[in-house]
C-alpha cells in the first residue's frame, strides 16, 4: 500500500470517522440508537494505520472533546469527568493513533497477522486507559490522598469493561476492513479474467 495519502482521501475519511464517532461517542448519538461501544479509539487506531498524518487525531481528538462539551452543555450529561485531567486524554488518545502506524492494513491475511493486531490492539488500549484513568486518579478533585494501593482496585473494577468495549468495535473495525479487501480482491480477479478472455 502506499503510504502517500491524498488530502481529499485524508478529508473525506476523517469526516466518515467523524461521523461514526457522533452516533457512538457517550450520549451525542442524535438517532437514539441503542448505546454502541465509543468508536473514537477505533477511529484512531484507523487513522493510523490508513490516513498516517498526525494531524488527523488531533482533529479527532479535538472533534471527541467538541462531543463532549455539547452533550454536557445541551444534553443534561454530568461534568463528573471534566477535570484537571481532561487534557491527558491527548497522549492517551495519540497512544492509539500511533499503534495504528505500525500497520499498513487492518485486513486479516493469516494467523501470525491476527496475533500481531490483537496484541498492539491489546498493548495500545491498556496503556490509553492507563494514561486517562490513573490520570483522572491522581489529578481529579475527588479522590483525597491517591496511593498506588488504592487505584489497583479501580483496575480491576473499570478496565475489564473499557477493554471488552474496545475489542468489540475494533473486531468490527477489523472484518469491516478484511471483508472489504477480500471484495476488492475478488473484484480484480474477476476483471482481469474477463480482461483476459475478451482478449
Amino acid at each position: 500500500m502506499d503510504n502517500k495519502v491524498s488530502n481529499s482521501t485524508i478529508f473525506l475519511s476523517t469526516l466518515a470517522l467523524m461521523g461514526l464517532m457522533v452516533v457512538t461517542r457517550g450520549h451525542a448519538n442524535p438517532l437514539n440508537i441503542v448505546h454502541l461501544p465509543d468508536f473514537t479509539l477505533a477511529a484512531l487506531f484507523i487513522a493510523g494505520t490508513y490516513l498516517r498524518n498526525w494531524i488527523v487525531p488531533l482533529v479527532i481528538i479535538a472533534f471527541a472533546m467538541s462531543i463532549d462539551w455539547y452533550v454536557i452543555s445541551n444534553k443534561g450529561v454530568s461534568d463528573f469527568c471534566i477535570t484537571q485531567a481532561y487534557m491527558m486524554l491527548v497522549p492517551a488518545y495519540l497512544v492509539m493513533f500511533a499503534g495504528g502506524l505500525m500497520f499498513k492494513s487492518l485486513a486479516i491475511q493469516n494467523a501470525l497477522k491476527l496475533m500481531k493486531l490483537t496484541a498492539v490492539v491489546a498493548v495500545s488500549g491498556a496503556l490509553e486507559w492507563l494514561i486517562s484513568s490513573a490520570s483522572f486518579y491522581w489529578m481529579a478533585p475527588y479522590f483525597t490522598d491517591p496511593t498506588v494501593a488504592g487505584f489497583l482496585p479501580r483496575i480491576v473494577k473499570y478496565a475489564p469493561n473499557a477493554m471488552v468495549n474496545l475489542a468489540l468495535i475494533m473486531i468490527a473495525t477489523v472484518l469491516a476492513f478484511t471483508l472489504f479487501e477480500r471484495y476488492r480482491g475478488a473484484r480484480r480477479v474477476s476483471t482481469h479474467t474477463e480482461s483476459t478472455a475478451s482478449n
